[in-house]
Order: C-alpha cells, then structure tokens, then sequence
C-alpha cells in the first residue's frame, strides 16, 4: 500500500476507496489560502465541510469561518458527573469553569483563594452563592424565592429574607 499525497483536494482511501465520506483533506497548491478542511458526505454523497483549521491556528466545528481558538456551532457535550467547562487564566490547571457536580448540580466557579462561586440545582431546586466552596453557601434563594443567608435550610418562623446571625442596619 503507498499512502496518496495529500492536498490539492486528495482524498485519502478508507474501507470504500476513494470517494466522499471517506477522509478528504484540502488545500490550495499556491499555498495563497493554508485553510486545511475535513468533509464527510451527507446520504446524498453532497461533500459537507464539519471541521477546518485556519492558517492562523483557528479551528471551527459546524462553521467555515472560526474567530476564536475554537469556534463550535451547535451544542457541546461534556458527558458524565465531574465533567465541565473549565479555563486555565494562570497557568495552573482548571482555575475558573462551570462543572457538573453530581446529578442535581452545577456549580460556576473561580477556583482562586476565597474567590466566590455559583450553585445552579441540587435539593429543592436551589440558586446558591458563596466566597469559598470548601467553606459552604453563604447565601441561598430557595425554589420558593425565600433568600436564606448563613443558613442552607428554612428558619423556624419562615418568611421571606432568612438570616442565621445577626443583622446590622443603618439608615
């Protein structure tokens, strides 16, 4: 078997030869565009572009023209418990993101210090926020739109604002 050369619109054989759906890799010969684009078929044999690299290092799913570093049209999956989005801003893994917790739970998140932090689910359909996730909420708005702070469950009495310590006002 000698591998084609690739470019100029080859096309690279897989289980049924040369044809679409098969891998076909392409670039312009005059080198004037350095674009490498991955096609596969639709049922109807139409050649249809899912992925392509820029020459300045952008690559795009779903779209022929990526701005960012990667650019995805449609939805993205992260399947599974403890799976996310998470970005590196220090070089120093996973330091800001939004992650699936458990089942119920999803939390966004700056993983730096005391730096706060977002809870989206969990029981009775809650929104919490809090300064530091070792250190648990510090203020939540339960599904019935009671805002509880220093506490994760309803006070005895009820009511609307709910606080767990002492309250200072000033006018």
């Amino acid at each position: 078997f000698t591998a084609p050369s690739v470019g100029d619109g080859s096309q690279v054989p897989g289980g049924g030869g040369f044809g679409y759906g098969d891998l076909l890799i392409k670039s312009r010969s005059d080198f004037s565009v350095y674009n490498i684009l991955f096609y596969t078929a639709s049922s109807n044999n139409t050649p249809l572009e899912r992925l392509r690299i820029t020459s300045g290092g952008n690559v795009g799913i779903g779209t022929t023209s990526p701005v960012q570093r990667l650019t995805v049209s449609g939805n993205i999956l992260a399947e599974g418990v403890g799976n996310g989005f998470l970005l590196d801003t220090l070089g120093v893994q996973f330091t800001n993101g939004m992650r699936v917790v458990n089942n119920f739970e999803t939390v966004v998140f700056s993983g730096r210090g005391s730096a706060g932090y977002l809870i989206a689910g969990d029981n009775n359909i809650r929104l919490g926020f809090g300064t530091n996730y070792l250190a648990g909420e510090s203020m939540r708005i339960t599904s019935g739109g009671n805002v509880l702070i220093g506490t994760t469950s309803e006070l005895t009495g009820g009511g609307r604002l709910q606080v767990n310590g002492s309250i200072n006002t000033s006018n």
